[in-house]
């Protein structure tokens, strides 16, 4: 999923004794996309967390903790204080002297703007043969087993009630496991006929960004994602917090 997490980040401490030198940065902690909680991201929510830690006088962040975040059971505090824990400062120094502080940290998750979404491709590429078809139902019927249905929405932040009546949405917005490998026969009965393949081979024969850039082109009639993708945060937004609140 192409997303940046943009974590902007501050520290804050008490007291401003002159002899006091507050911690910088030596190195900052540096998100990225994995960082942004999964279904957050499906959703287009963006979020708020402050993580309070104490800063050691070797310069490592321990015992970080998020004190606040918004909106909550989305994930956001668990994944900041993950991205603060990968930075190092240069320790508070009292008198020359290197020592403890407590820091806090805010950082907003934003996601990037988004592409007017466009209406899908027909397919245009060669028709597949009788073989292709054959070898690509065969490959699709061990492609979706494979795929857990709901493991990729990353559903575990949210509280039990909540998940249950999430998972319904899903299962009215998405394909099931059935039409899921009927989608996957069509397309990879299409990529063989565009590559010239007379049946899949035994691992792809596209290296992972080529296949998945073909993938989603050769999908785009069969299920339009982005308009799913729409209305789940529809429904989410109008039932729950899903805005940062700042």
């Amino acid at each position: 999923m192409p997303l940046i997490a943009a974590l902007l980040i501050s520290v804050a401490l008490a007291g401003e004794d002159p002899k006091v030198v507050n911690p910088i940065w030596v190195s900052a902690p540096a998100a990225t996309a994995a960082d942004y909680p999964r279904f957050a991201a499906i959703i287009r929510a963006e979020g708020h967390v402050v993580v309070q830690c104490e800063a050691l006088s070797t310069g490592a962040l321990s015992a970080c903790t998020a004190m606040s975040e918004k909106p909550a059971d989305l994930g956001f505090g668990r994944e900041a204080v993950r991205v603060v824990q990968r930075g190092v400062l240069a320790p508070r120094t009292g008198d020359g002297t290197s020592e403890p502080s407590r820091i806090q940290v805010q950082l907003p998750f934003r996601m990037p703007a988004r592409t007017p979404s466009t209406k899908p491709v027909p397919w245009t590429g060669p028709e597949p043969t009788a073989g292709q078809q054959a070898s690509a139902q065969r490959w699709a019927a061990r492609a979706a087993s494979r795929r857990p249905i709901l493991s990729r929405f990353g559903l575990e932040d949210l509280p039990p009630d909540r998940r249950a009546v999430v998972t319904e949405w899903i299962g009215e917005l998405y394909p099931d496991r059935q039409k899921t490998q009927a989608i996957f026969t069509v397309v990879a009965a299409r990529l063989l006929a565009e590559i010239g393949l007379p049946e899949m081979p035994p691992t792809r024969p596209l290296d992972e960004e080529t296949w998945s850039r073909r993938f989603a082109a050769a999908s785009a009639d069969q299920f339009d994602r982005h308009a799913a993708d729409a209305e789940l945060r529809r429904r989410y937004c109008a039932r729950y917090e899903c805005a940062p609140g700042v």
